[in-house]
């Protein structure tokens, strides 16, 4: 009698009997599910067996770029609420977009003995995926594809091309996108979506590389708004708000001297006195479902390679309306 027979028995999965034998949390109908199994085919645990399973730390370690955008603070919310149910606790490491810092966190949390790591930094390189394969820990990287280790990411192609199909219905004349650094490629996807659909229409895109900080839309929107544009994308929210900033300064606003639109929906943006236009994806869902796709990878159960089916809709205000 192996821990599969009882799974198969008890109508539940191979996980939760190990979560059961090994004190874990179980839903009270799943532990007499188990417990009946266990007494009419008269199991013994294997002391040993019991042991190695125990000894883990119930850790999982993510790793991020930073938690200043709201988009990271919302996965984070759903990592932590979802690995809290699953009885682990997250081993946060915050990278501030350094490599090295990036390594030596990657480092620290196999020291620490993490049972898994979800990697959610913008940037995946050789280097990174050469340590993670040597390492004897569990990966799920986040927010972007990997050929190398499952990943759970939003659909950025598909929402970059939802934002353009908006944008072509208000017919600009001079449409500016600040995306984000080259190296980040959730943000190359979202560019992609969005110029593949603009051009499909006929509609040109004058590019800008910005940086991830309000303070960066602030710095760029006087070039952004030269040569007459009447339409600015930013790749996220936090982008637009640093434009917003900037016309308010200068004695302009949105949509009336410029309209402008983003990505994110963040709370900020829903303001009345705000009012952005924004692709939103839910965030929360995607740190959930990456923690628990970490906890079964822990588990040993089967995870699959790719998941990018995440909801995502467009919010249309005032602020990208002629």
């Amino acid at each position: 009698m192996t821990i599969n027979d009882i799974a198969r028995l008890a109508g539940v999965s191979k996980s939760t009997v190990s979560r059961y034998l090994t004190g874990g949390s179980v839903s009270k109908k799943s532990a007499e599910k188990i417990a009946r199994v266990i007494e009419s085919t008269g199991y013994v645990l294997n002391a040993s067996a019991s042991k190695l399973r125990s000894q883990r730390s119930r850790l999982v370690g993510v790793l991020v770029d930073g938690i200043d955008a709201r988009a990271v603070t919302r996965i984070l919310r759903g990592i932590n609420d979802r690995l809290h149910e699953l009885d682990y606790l997250p081993f946060i490491v915050i990278d501030n977009h350094d490599e090295d810092h990036k390594l030596a966190g990657m480092q620290a949390l196999v020291r620490q003995g993490v049972d898994a790591i979800i990697f959610g930094t913008a940037q995946l390189t050789d280097e990174h995926a050469r340590f993670m394969l040597g390492a004897d820990v569990p990966i799920i990287v986040l927010g972007q594809r990997s050929d190398a280790f499952p990943f759970a990411k939003v659909d950025d192609y598909a929402g970059g091309r939802l934002m353009a199909e908006h944008v072509i219905e208000q017919k600009p004349k001079h449409l500016v996108y600040l995306g984000f650094p080259g190296y980040d490629r959730a943000g190359l996807e979202r560019w992609h979506g969005f110029v593949d659909a603009c051009g499909s229409a006929g509609v040109g895109v004058e590019y800008l590389e910005c940086g991830y900080e309000r303070e960066a839309g602030y710095h760029l929107a006087e070039q952004a708004l030269a040569n007459g544009t009447d339409f600015i994308v930013g790749a996220s929210d936090t982008i637009c708000l640093g434009v917003l900033r900037y016309l308010g300064e200068h004695g302009m606003s949105a949509p009336k001297d410029v309209r402008l639109a983003g990505f994110g929906n963040y709370e900020e943006g829903s303001l009345p006195m705000v009012s952005l236009t924004s692709v939103g994806f839910d965030y929360l869902a995607l740190g959930r479902d990456v923690a628990r796709k970490a906890v079964d990878l822990i588990e040993g159960e089967d995870v699959p390679h790719e998941s990018v089916d995440y909801p995502m809709e467009i919010h249309v205000r005032n602020s990208s309306l002629a």
